[in-house]
This record gives structure tokens, C-alpha cells and sequence, in this order.
């Protein structure tokens, strides 16, 4: 369960002055992530045969996949499916599969990802990416797949807080051995209130999201000896993701 540095503060405390109640909470925090996931992975389940129905019958019937109640229908669905995968990702955050790769092959492919990501639930966005890297980077050795869900969920962010044909800028910088990937959007921003949260899981201002996506990217970080920062602009806002490679 990703922390606010307000948090992490007092949680660090906790396990030098009161070890036994830090080793109680953190027992606690993993059974509440664990049942999250594991709820979501058995709901799952079920919503994948129900997906598969409704692919066999537009199969067999093209033209229902034209009717709005069916087509409400469908997107609804892949929505359900999108949230609960995305929530899913809390148990398995901080657990890290590393690997020596080439970051750059994250990074140019962000957009193509979203796209990818917003067309399974039946959306389109047109943003005007603007994206800034070096020429090369060392080899990366971190968990790929992880890293790229954090990165993922930052852009999917700085989308849905823009307006069709509005820029993200990406870039990705090295100082010494730490890599930073900054994704800033010109959109509406957090409030004061949403920032004072914006880490903790299910809490979102937006209707219909789950809320985890930054809990995500913090846990990846966390878990790579990293962290990420939220930096409000007058318009807009710029969100750094650091880890060691």
C-alpha cells in the first residue's frame, strides 16, 4: 500500500520506537492488498466468460455490434474489465521480476500503449505527444513489465486530464544512476484536497476510476529505490517517476 512522505515518516518511526505495532500494521496493510487483488482476480473470472459470450454472439451476428444499447452495453463491460485489472496491479506492485532492458523501448512506444489501452475499453484520445530523450541510455536492470505499468499510468493521468489535441510532453533524464521520466499535460490539475491524497488507493476525484494509478506508480518506484513527485503548475501539472537502474 503506497504512503505519503507524511506517512512514511511516521510509519518509520513506528518500526524504531514500537517495532511490534509496526510489524502488526504492516501484516495488516498486506492482507488488505491481498484481498483487494484477490477479490478483483475471481470478479474477473467471471466478467472474462461474460466477455467471451458477447464476442461469440457478434461473431455470429455482425450487425448487433452497430446497436447503441449493445454498444452501451460492451464499452460499459470493457470498462469493468479495465478497472479491475488495473486494480489487481496493487498486490503485485512492489514484487520485481528485474532484468537488463533498454528503456528507450518503453518510453517511444507510451503513446502507441495508451492508445492501445483507451481502444480495449472503447475510447480514442488525440493528444499531441511531444516526447524528449536522449540518443541512448545504459542498459536498464529493473523490472520492465513494472516500470512500464507505473509509466503507463502517469500518461493515462496527464489524457484524462486533458482536452483532445492538447500536449504531453515526456522526457527522461540520468543523473548518475538514478533515471527520471517527467510527464507534464497543461489540463485541470489536481485540487489542494485531491493532493493531500493523491496516493492512496481508491481515491480519485474522477467518476468511474479506481483510483490506484499513482499508488501503482509510487509502490514500482518504491520498489526500485525510487520515488515520485507531484509538481502543480499554474496550469496543469508535471509528475516525476525516479528509480535506480
Amino acid at each position: 500500500m503506497p504512503f505519503s512522505d507524511n506517512d512514511n515518516q511516521l510509519i518509520n518511526k513506528m518500526k524504531t520506537e514500537a517495532p511490534e505495532f509496526y510489524d502488526l500494521f504492516m501484516r495488516t496493510c498486506n492482507i488488505y492488498e491481498c484481498q483487494a487483488s484477490s477479490a478483483s482476480h475471481d470478479i474477473l473470472n467471471h466478467i472474462t466468460v461474460l466477455h467471451g459470450t458477447l464476442q461469440v454472439l457478434e461473431h455470429r451476428s455482425n450487425d448487433i455490434k452497430h446497436d447503441p444499447v449493445w454498444m452501451n452495453f460492451s464499452k460499459a463491460l470493457h470498462s469493468l474489465i479495465d478497472y479491475i485489472n488495473t486494480t489487481s496491479e496493487l498486490r503485485y506492485a512492489r514484487h520485481c521480476n528485474k532484468s537488463y532492458f533498454d528503456i528507450l523501448d518503453i518510453l517511444w512506444n507510451i503513446p502507441l500503449n495508451l492508445d492501445d489501452m483507451f481502444e480495449t475499453i472503447g475510447e480514442t484520445h488525440s493528444r499531441n505527444y511531444r516526447l524528449d530523450f536522449p540518443e541512448q541510455f545504459p542498459l536498464v536492470y529493473a523490472d520492465c513489465d513494472r516500470i512500464n505499468s507505473a509509466l503507463l499510468a502517469i500518461a493515462r493521468n496527464a489524457v484524462e486530464a486533458t482536452d483532445e489535441g492538447d500536449d504531453i510532453i515526456i522526457s527522461a533524464s540520468l543523473d548518475s544512476n538514478v533515471l527520471s521520466v517527467v510527464v507534464t499535460d497543461y489540463g485541470c490539475g489536481f485540487s489542494e484536497d485531491a493532493l493531500s491524497h493523491v496516493f492512496h488507493a481508491f481515491e480519485s476525484e474522477k467518476t468511474g476510476h479506481a483510483g490506484v494509478g499513482l499508488a501503482i506508480a509510487r509502490a514500482v518506484a518504491s520498489a526500485h529505490g525510487g520515488s515520485v513527485s507531484i509538481t502543480p503548475l499554474a496550469t496543469g501539472t508535471s509528475v516525476t517517476f525516479s528509480f535506480r537502474i
